[in-house]
């Protein structure tokens, strides 16, 4: 009987989940990180994969850096 004075939702549309009251930062955080890394597409993978993943890219661009510097010293 309440929901006769109320809009219709569209059927695509979904209800957001909002946190529960007096959920500290980190926990916000690591929600947030979560969907980062669900919207990348690697949120299923293992964290040694991440790592890995990371310590490729952070070599990468150290490299990338030095061989910049390399090349305009000479």
């Amino acid at each position: 009987m309440g929901s006769s004075g109320q809009k219709r939702r569209k059927k695509t549309q979904h209800q957001q989940h909002l946190p529960k009251v007096g959920t500290t930062p980190a926990e916000h955080q690591h929600l947030e990180r979560e969907a980062i890394g669900d919207t990348l597409g690697i949120g299923g993978m293992s964290e040694g994969a991440k790592k890995a993943i990371g310590i490729g890219v952070a070599i990468f661009f150290i490299l990338a850096i030095l061989g910049l510097l390399i090349l305009n010293t000479f």
